[in-house]
């Protein structure tokens, strides 16, 4: 976000950067972020960290063939990288983007 102390702001990211964003920028958001790593741990690494950032949710970014579920109770979902775009452009071209989240 370009400026993190505004609540409005939006975050998205590299999941691995997650754990070094010190500032309250995902406190009662969904975060969006996108992984390269084949690793399981970067899924619940990223839900990890954006749940004691006060994050409400997290959505994933990643090449299909590493597609892992959350294990977490913590509401996570993993989408390949072209829907992750889609919504990382409907974010940028929102005022208020708005997301729904639901058990599956």
């Amino acid at each position: 976000p370009e400026n993190p102390g505004n609540s409005n702001e939006s975050f998205y990211g590299t999941c691995e950067l997650l754990l070094f964003n010190s500032n309250r920028t995902m406190e009662g958001k969904v975060v969006l972020c996108f992984t390269t790593s084949p690793l399981s741990s970067s899924v619940s690494n990223a839900a990890s960290y954006v749940k004691r950032a006060g994050g409400l949710g997290v959505i994933i970014a990643r090449h299909p063939s590493f597609a892992r579920p959350c294990l977490d109770d913590f509401p996570c979902v993993t989408v390949d990288y072209e829907l992750g775009t889609n919504i990382l452009l409907y974010i940028r071209s929102s005022g208020s983007p708005v997301v729904k989240i639901q058990p599956s």
